[in-house]
């Protein structure tokens, strides 16, 4: 869905499957059933988890456009059900 509602914005997205390899506890979430439906949007950065870690500005705008537009395609008819 968020794909579908960037392309209509003119966002630029890159989908991934994220490995439980990954520096995230992401992976731990999806496997826990009773947890909400979730998921990853990260942007590209630098010098992670640092006191000089940054990001360009417009990454940062775009990626809350690209939720923006997720939350407002969401309809009453979605279903967000974890299934394996």
């Amino acid at each position: 869905m968020a794909p579908a509602s960037a392309t209509m914005r003119g966002l630029f997205v890159i989908q991934a499957i994220l490995l439980r390899t990954a520096c995230s506890e992401f992976g731990v979430v999806f496997d826990v059933r009773e947890w909400p439906p979730s998921a990853l949007i990260s942007f590209p950065l630098r010098y992670m988890h640092s006191v000089v870690e940054m990001a360009d500005l417009r990454d940062v705008e775009k990626t809350i456009e690209l939720i923006a537009a997720f939350v407002e395609s969401v309809t009453e008819d979605d279903d967000f059900a974890h299934r394996l």
